[in-house]
């Protein structure tokens, strides 16, 4: 079955959403974090990391986040499902935080529900799923 262009424009308009909430993560950026989830949207990042608000996840992460020496967010594989003004999806994602001389990277999984408010698609609630966390000491080989 093929894609009917207005679909087509959705699943751009989500995955473009996806790719900014990586780059918010990354340059703790509030505002455009806010632009991410719906005002009411939820956060659920299991009960050891962060369950809640959208709104209250992200001021714990940026504050987080602003005490490390680097961080690095990426998304793959990204699957939307659409149903009119609402979809699905689910979303590879690789996080890499360095701080007091460690890399804690975590590998998991982005299940989020979407709506379409005013013409603008943002998360409605997401639970994030952890694959694999491998904490290291930072290396970084000089020339590379």
């Amino acid at each position: 079955m093929a894609d009917t262009l207005e679909t087509l424009v959705a699943k751009q308009a989500i995955t473009e959403v996806l790719h900014r909430y990586c780059y918010a993560m990354d340059r703790i950026d509030p505002e455009l974090g806010a632009q991410i989830w719906h005002a009411d949207g939820m956060a659920h990042y299991g009960p050891s990391i962060f369950e809640g608000s959208a709104e209250d996840y992200l001021k714990q992460v940026f504050e987080q986040h602003a005490k490390t020496d680097a961080t690095s967010h990426q998304l793959t594989n990204i699957v939307i499902h659409l149903d009119g003004e609402r979809a699905t999806s689910e979303s590879y994602v690789t996080a890499c935080v360095r701080a007091a001389g460690q890399d804690i990277v975590v590998r998991g999984r982005y299940l989020d529900t979407w709506s379409c408010r005013a013409g603008v698609w943002r998360i409605d609630d997401r639970h994030y799923e952890n694959d694999v966390t491998q904490v290291m000491p930072a290396n970084d080989p000089v020339g590379l």
